[in-house]
């Protein structure tokens, strides 16, 4: 019944946004009803994801543990991020139930992504690249796995958002809270403060810079390059078993897959030169490629490739959304779904 409703909903909404704006079906109150049964299946499926699911099992443990600790105790326990352990703590004051926990910070996620959607797309289209993540299976690997990255990258949004309004102080907040939320999103945050600074930053020379880090990907030299930095994260990822289990380092499908999207939305930029807001998220996601293809040879490099893909599904939803090519964005809307679908997203929502 979940899924068949998702399906629906989502049907609905594509029909609203290939329509015309302003007529008596493409209100407020009907998309936000759409929203209100997309948001509650992808809430379902957060409900009902066991507890001990991968990371959520030390997820858990920290949640059962910190409610007896001071904050002092809390900071000198644990090394994770502050804000994640503030988070908890703070969640553990007024609940023992850890399904109510992961639910709570569901919706904060969603808030917090919202908001960077908000400021990006727009208020009317929010709903509509709203859509396009719940249809991305990347989404719910961080909101049902990898939750301190998943509020990391939602907090990137909001600092694109903020770099996009000119708002320097708020895009360094923003990218604050990402980092505070995992440490692994700092140098996606540095290129984002680097973008908001160089906004004439040239496109050609960041598409020479990804082939670049796309060699050292491909001939293994990113690891000569950048193994001996000091950083916990090749401290913890670089563990030769770690990476065999992981079924090996530099895997050519992440490159590839970067590599689709990095043409595909070229040709789109390329006929949207003065398009502001693609720009900054084209620029925004070939940086974020490049940090990827720097560390792809450590174990769950999909862990740092998820900065760029995390953009795609609100960049797709850009160009459907105001390409005045319907039939673009019907092919978009179809091959969103059907990936969805093959990826497995429908079985979150299966009793």
């Amino acid at each position: 019944m979940i899924v068949l409703l998702f399906y629906v909903a989502t049907f609905f909404l594509f029909v609203l946004m290939l329509g015309n704006e302003n007529t008596l079906l493409t209100n407020r109150y009907t998309k936000g009803a759409f929203l209100v049964v997309l948001a509650s299946s992808s809430l379902f499926a957060v409900f009902r994801t066991d507890v001990m699911f991968t990371d959520r099992a030390m997820y858990s443990e920290i949640f059962r543990s910190i409610k007896k600790l001071s904050p002092i105790e809390v900071f000198k326990t644990y090394s994770y991020e502050p804000l994640f352990l503030i988070l908890t703590k703070v969640i553990s004051v007024f609940t023992f139930d850890e399904r109510i926990y992961y639910v709570l910070i569901y919706l904060l996620f969603v808030v917090i992504l919202l908001t960077g959607i908000h400021l990006i797309i727009g208020k009317r289209n929010t709903v509509y690249a709203f859509v396009f993540f719940l249809h991305f299976w990347v989404f719910y690997e961080y909101i049902l796995n990898g939750l301190r990255q998943g509020l990391a990258m939602a907090f990137i949004v909001v600092a694109i958002g903020y770099t996009l309004k000119k708002k320097s102080v708020h895009v360094f907040m923003a990218s604050l809270c990402a980092c505070l939320f995992h440490f692994s999103s700092l140098p996606v945050v540095l290129f984002i403060i680097f973008l908001n600074y160089k906004r004439k930053s040239n496109i050609i020379s960041l598409i020479v810079f990804f082939i670049v880090f796309a060699l050292l990907y491909v001939t293994g030299l990113n690891q000569a390059l950048f193994s001996n930095l000091q950083s916990s994260l090749l401290e913890n990822y670089s563990d030769s078993s770690l990476i065999e289990e992981y079924g090996g380092s530099n895997k050519l499908k992440f490159l590839l897959f970067n590599s689709l999207f990095l043409i595909a939305f070229y040709l789109y930029y390329r006929k949207n030169k003065l398009d502001e807001t693609f720009t900054l998220l084209y620029k925004s996601y070939i940086l974020f490629s490049i940090y990827f293809m720097a560390f792809g040879f450590i174990a769950f490099s999909n862990r740092i490739s998820a900065y760029s893909w995390f953009l795609i599904p609100l960049m797709t939803a850009y160009i459907a959304i105001t390409t005045k090519n319907k039939l673009i964005a019907i092919f978009i809307a179809l091959a969103l779904v059907v990936t969805g679908y093959v990826m497995g997203i429908h079985s979150h929502f299966s009793y």
